[in-house]
């Protein structure tokens, strides 16, 4: 395993982790654990992300591209797909309005004597 990425905190290094898991590559973080001892350790420089030396370079691509961005497009989802213009909603608005009206003079004839 080689280092990878510092991280400057779990939370931190647990975003990264889940990145890279996203898109496949097997990694480890180490030093989580240390920051119970906050206040006796130095406050940084402990939590590590690892990788195996084989998929380094990518992740290193992936990282130094998360860094820059804080965002990277879904692995599995189809940009070309999404070609459409979007969609208006107000026919799902006016049927949901239709049917509270339904609903509401229902309840008013079964409740009148």
């Amino acid at each position: 395993m080689k280092k990878l990425y510092q991280a400057e905190n779990g939370l931190d290094a647990k975003l990264v982790s889940d990145l890279l898991t996203r898109f496949g590559i097997e990694n480890e973080i180490r030093g989580q654990h240390l920051q119970g001892g906050i206040g006796i350790l130095p406050v940084s420089e402990f939590v590590h992300v690892y990788v195996n030396e084989k998929n380094f370079n990518e992740a290193r691509k992936l990282t130094a591209a998360w860094e820059i961005h804080q965002s990277l497009p879904d692995p599995e989802e189809n940009y070309a797909a999404k070609t459409s213009p979007p969609q208006n909603d107000w026919g799902n608005f006016i049927i949901g309005f239709i049917a509270a009206v339904i609903c509401i003079a229902l309840i008013a004839y079964v409740g009148s004597p």
